[in-house]
């Protein structure tokens, strides 16, 4: 069995309408296979894909990969707010305010830590773009592992011979 290295990077890029998809891998040393993917909202469902073509060309390492993208190419993201849910909270913390004879009033901060409130929805756009964003994948992977097997070339060069 041919050792490699597990230590490298790549990253590729893609235009579509002018507009650029960019990935980046990092690996480092990890005894499993590990991939972690990082994708603008809209490229989610692209996820598992990216898994799976990762992990057709590396066996192990700690692999990270990112894919950035312009809003044009991910889709709409909208921030909506359950109004009703927040009139609840205020008039819920005013009671308890005034129950237990606290003083202060309630600040715009409170209100945005009120996760239930709050959802963030992203619309993906119509356009299937997988073709370019495999072809980043491809050619990041590329150049992750030529710098794999570069560094592995380093390391038996570097090390002393043994009697």
């Amino acid at each position: 069995m041919t050792m490699k290295s597990m230590t490298g990077y790549g990253q590729g890029s893609s235009t579509i309408d002018s507009a650029e998809i960019r990935v980046e891998i990092r690996s480092v040393n990890y005894r499993f296979l590990d991939v972690s993917v990082r994708t603008p909202p809209g490229f989610m469902k692209y996820e598992q894909r990216i898994r799976d073509l990762v992990s057709e060309r590396v066996r192990r390492g700690k692999i990270d990969v990112f894919v950035s993208a312009p809003a044009s190419l991910t889709g709409t993201t909208r921030v909506s707010v359950d109004e009703g849910l927040v009139e609840d909270f205020v008039r819920t913390l005013r009671h308890l305010a005034k129950k237990h004879g606290l003083s202060g009033d309630i600040r715009v901060e409170a209100l945005a830590n009120f996760r239930p409130a709050f959802s963030v929805e992203t619309t993906p756009d119509t356009a299937e773009l997988w073709e370019p964003i495999k072809d980043c994948i491809i050619q990041s992977l590329d150049q992750l592992v030529e710098m794999r097997n570069k560094e592995l070339s380093l390391i038996h060069i570097s090390e002393p011979t043994r009697p």
